[in-house]
C-alpha cells in the first residue's frame, strides 16, 4: 500500500506519507541535502533533516524542533522580528556517515475557502524564501510558505497580491502554524538499502 501512495503521490495520512517515501528522503540527506520538504496538499507539508541540522527552533532538545509529540513555541522570536538565523553547519566526514537520524515534522496546512490551486506550491516556496531571507529558522519559514499557501488557494488569480500577503500578516498565520507542529517519525538509525 506505500508503494502505490508513493507511485499516485496521494496520501492518505502524514505518517503514510513518511513510510512511503523515508527512503528517497534518506539518499537525499545522505548526499548532502540538509532539509527535504514534502508537500502534502490539503494535509500541509514535511520537513525532514538529520539530527543535528539546526532549525533554529527554539525548544531545544535534539537539534531537530524538540522531541517526539507537540509543536506550540517554536520561533515565536522570529515572528516578533528578533534574530534566527539558520547559519550552515560545517561539513564533516561525520555528517555522511551511515547510519544516521531522520527527523520529519508535520506543518499542518491552515483552513481555508479554496478558490484555485494554481500557485499554492510556488507561494510555499515564496513564503520560505522570504522568511528565509528576512532571517528566519527554517521551520518558521516553512510556517511562513504553509501560510502563504493558503492565502494562493483562496484566490483564483495566479498570485495572491493585497494587504493578506503582506509579510507581517503572514506571519500571524504563521504562528498559527508553529503552533501545531508535530514529530511525525525519526528514524533513529535510518539505513540506506542502495536506492539511489
Amino acid at each position: 500500500q506505500a508503494a502505490d501512495a508513493a507511485a499516485g503521490l496521494e496520501f492518505m495520512s502524514a505518517q503514510g506519507a513518511v513510510e512511503a517515501m523515508h527512503e528517497d528522503v534518506a539518499v537525499m540527506l545522505h548526499e548532502g541535502v540538509r532539509y527535504v520538504v514534502l508537500t502534502l496538499g490539503a494535509m500541509g507539508v514535511l520537513l525532514s533533516s538529520r539530527a543535528g541540522a539546526s532549525t533554529g527552533s527554539s525548544r531545544g532538545g535534539d537539534g531537530n524542533g524538540g522531541g517526539e509529540g507537540g509543536g506550540g513555541g517554536a520561533d515565536e522570536r522570529d515572528l516578533r522580528g528578533g534574530s534566527g538565523s539558520d547559519a550552515p553547519a560545517a561539513a564533516t566526514a561525520a555528517a555522511t556517515t551511515m547510519p544516521f537520524t531522520v527527523f520529519y515534522r508535520h506543518f499542518p496546512a491552515l483552513p481555508a475557502r479554496v478558490s484555485s490551486l494554481v500557485g499554492a506550491g510556488d507561494s510555499l516556496v515564496a513564503g520560505c524564501c522570504a522568511a528565509l531571507l528576512a532571517g528566519s529558522s527554517v521551520e518558521v519559514a516553512v510556517a511562513m510558505g504553509v501560510a502563504a499557501s493558503r492565502r494562493a488557494i483562496e484566490t483564483t488569480a495566479n498570485v495572491p497580491v493585497g494587504p493578506s500577503v503582506a509579510f507581517q500578516a503572514l506571519q500571524g498565520d504563521a504562528r498559527q502554524v508553529l503552533a501545531r507542529v508535530s514529530t511525525v517519525k525519526h528514524y533513529p538509525r535510518a539505513q540506506l538499502s542502495g536506492c539511489g
